[in-house]
């Protein structure tokens, strides 16, 4: 009987044994090996749990494809393993040192995140690892004693015995004290009152820095101050004024309508009012020139904007005081690309990330914005009116939200608002990132000349300025968004269009 087959005979298939050459004897060598039975008992005990690196010590004569090849073959499947190595350790510990440089930005920082997560996950997958999330990730680098972001200025006690200055409300000594952050227990040690009386007493500001509070992690509140968002010079003052508007009783901000008027002796002839929306600033997927091409049409002066939410993208998983970091951090560059044409800014309300970070840490970035650069910020969807003319235009915009994935059903969500009004002129809504507009007929009847006009209402769902290589949307098959301005047109004689 022949020789029993050979372990790695069957990577190559039947070989000829007739007319072999050197050169073909030495590449089949290369794929065969001896002890067969022992290799692949060897083989089966190693290949689940094993990482590559120990594969290819354990089979030297092999290369990884090979082994891979055969353990198919013979029916072995690789188990991922929970845990870390000293290789992720390694890499961990190099990125956050080097992101605590003070002189990376916000976005560099998050890039930065970007790439150290798949980094993490490729050499996970060499190792047969568990893929690792954010959160595990931020978890395991507490544990190491590891903080991302830049290193915070520790002030000292202003005794080292623990115990407050004759005069602890003092400014210079509250400053130092409150310049890192403290909890409640340190407060009422320090001050020697309670909490309540305490936060009474705190100025809200001194000098270029504003007292900040919220909840850490470990459900504790925490006190610091910071330095204030710095604006460069007076803001331009709108061409636009605003007019009061009440609804049952109700402040305008929170009943979700607004009443602006444009001078009638302006002699444009439109007005183009463009929409912004799922611009997810901070985001490594965020279309920053595109987006300041899209601002750049303000120098325009009949074009304005309004803000349909979703302008910061979420903070990456990690602890309450890293996030509250980051998001101070991308404010301050929201503002700088906001301010050059704030005075043009009709209104804004609250989108689904914004809504997010104000149910997770108590406070709305978009909002802090808003008011810094003196634009009307609503939570709710806006119901607004400009008067321009001696005529009336009518818009209702909402973030809104759907599952819709086709360009076709994408518009249906729209469509259902229409139920809500007698008739509006534009209808707005975000969320979806792929920008389409189309136009529904109304009937409205006239009461004064006792009569019906065909009137049309203009629905738009606005455009993204979210990438859409390395999206979710891409992972998932689903087709790229449309892009486009869609902007809304004013015309001085009462009619209204839009422009893609």
């Amino acid at each position: 009987m022949k020789a029993e087959r050979k372990f790695f005979d069957n990577v190559r298939g039947p070989r000829r044994r007739d007319g072999m050459t050197k050169e073909i004897k030495a590449k089949r060598d290369f794929y065969w090996v001896k002890d067969d039975g022992k290799n692949k008992k060897l083989l089966e005990k190693m290949y689940p749990a094993s990482s590559r690196e120990e594969l290819e010590k354990a089979f030297p004569e092999r290369n990884w494809q090979a082994v891979k090849r055969v353990a198919n073959n013979f029916g072995f499947k690789r188990v991922a393993q929970d845990g870390w190595n000293e290789e992720l350790d390694r890499i961990l510990r190099k990125a956050f040192e080097e992101s605590q440089n003070p002189e990376l930005s916000a976005k560099e920082r998050s890039a930065r995140k970007f790439k150290l997560h798949n980094r993490i996950n490729q050499v996970a997958a060499k190792n047969n690892l568990r893929p690792k999330k954010w959160n595990a990730i931020y978890k395991h680098a507490n544990e190491l004693g590891l903080s991302w972001g830049a290193r915070e200025s520790v002030a000292e006690d202003t005794k080292k015995s623990g115990e407050a200055p004759k005069d602890p409300w003092d400014q210079d000594a509250l400053f130092a004290y409150l310049s890192a952050k403290r909890t409640t227990r340190d407060l009422e040690k320090y001050f020697g009152e309670p909490t309540a009386a305490i936060e009474l007493k705190l100025p809200k500001e001194i000098g270029n820095y504003e007292l900040v509070s919220y909840r850490n992690t470990g459900g504790n509140k925490s006190y610091f101050y910071r330095e204030k968002l710095f604006l460069n010079g007076k803001l331009p003052k709108p061409i636009w004024k605003l007019l009061p508007v009440e609804e049952d009783g109700e402040d305008p901000e929170q009943s979700g309508g607004i009443f602006l008027q444009f001078p009638d002796e302006l002699d444009w002839r439109q007005i183009r009012i463009l929409p912004l929306a799922e611009v997810h600033i901070g985001s490594p997927l965020h279309l920053e020139k595109k987006f300041s091409e899209y601002l750049a049409l303000g120098k325009h002066p009949y074009h304005h904007f309004i803000i349909n939410g979703s302008v910061f993208a979420l903070p990456p998983k990690g602890r309450t005081e890293s996030k509250i970091d980051y998001l101070h951090e991308i404010s301050a560059e929201v503002i700088k690309k906001l301010r050059p044409v704030a005075h043009k800014i009709l209104w804004a309300h609250q989108g689904c990330t914004e809504e997010r970070i104000e149910r997770d840490l108590n406070f709305d970035p978009l909002e802090e914005v808003c008011q810094k650069l003196g634009i009307p910020y609503f939570k709710r969807p806006v119901y607004s009116v400009i008067l321009w003319k001696g005529h009336i235009f009518s818009f209702y915009s909402i973030h809104g939200t759907t599952t819709a994935k086709e360009l076709g059903s994408m518009i249906n969500p729209v469509v259902k608002l229409l139920n809500q009004f007698n008739f509006v002129n534009f209808v707005i809504m975000s969320h979806q990132k792929s920008g389409m507009d189309n136009v529904v007929p109304r009937c409205i009847r006239d009461r004064i000349n006792a009569r019906l006009i065909l009137k049309n209402q203009h629905l738009i769902v606005t455009p993204s300025f979210v990438r859409y290589g390395g999206s979710r949307e891409e992972r998932k098959g689903q087709p790229p968004p449309a892009r486009g301005s869609h902007a809304m047109i004013l015309f001085p004689d009462g009619e209204c269009a839009t422009s893609s």
